[in-house]
């Protein structure tokens, strides 16, 4: 898909696995709602256990609704434009436009963290002289299929680079037993 697009999109964080806000909101609202069915059951649908669990459970799904709107909202990232060679910022202030010179920049992606759920990469956008220029997007991979998932981002920055018409910078991702991960 990435081989073929004429833009992509790069938000400026990627998260593989679901945040823990979202764990919460949905084991509470299946627990919320797993009382009120053994409400519903045992004949008490008419006390005021069952409306304050219907409640609790319509608080949770208007919460939710919000924070998937408010998270659209926030789009910040790059567009990469692989007709014009170029990278453009999007909700990210004072980030100009990226006019790409084959001769003059890199895409590189390192290790940035490690966490108990799993490793953080950086795509980086390098000039040849000024050296790191725009950090494009945070990759966080989960250490359950982390293997396969650390080869498909490899691959990715190589696509980008070769789409951008630039080199790849560093050495290609790790993929032993020496990558930093969760265990």
């Amino acid at each position: 898909m990435l081989a073929m697009q004429p833009r992509v999109w790069l938000p400026e964080k990627l998260e593989s696995a679901a945040s823990r806000r979202e764990i919460i909101l949905t084991t509470a609202l299946s627990g919320l709602f797993c009382s009120a069915s053994v409400l519903w059951m045992t004949g008490l649908k008419e006390g005021p256990a069952f409306w304050v669990v219907a409640l609790l459970c319509t608080g949770l799904i208007v919460l939710a609704m919000h924070l998937q709107w408010r998270g659209r909202q926030a789009r910040r990232g790059w567009v990469v434009d692989f007709q014009q060679g170029s990278l453009t910022p999007v909700g990210l202030a004072q980030r100009e436009r990226i006019q790409m010179d084959p001769a003059q920049y890199s895409l590189g992606c390192y290790p940035a963290a490690t966490r108990e759920t799993g490793a953080s990469f950086l795509l980086e956008l390098r000039h040849v002289r000024r050296g790191p220029v725009a950090a494009l997007t945070l990759v966080h991979l989960t250490s359950r299929p982390f293997q396969r998932n650390l080869r498909i981002l490899d691959r990715c920055v190589d696509t980008l680079a070769e789409r951008l018409r630039i080199r790849r910078s560093g050495a290609p991702l790790l993929t032993g037993t020496d990558v930093p991960h969760a265990h």
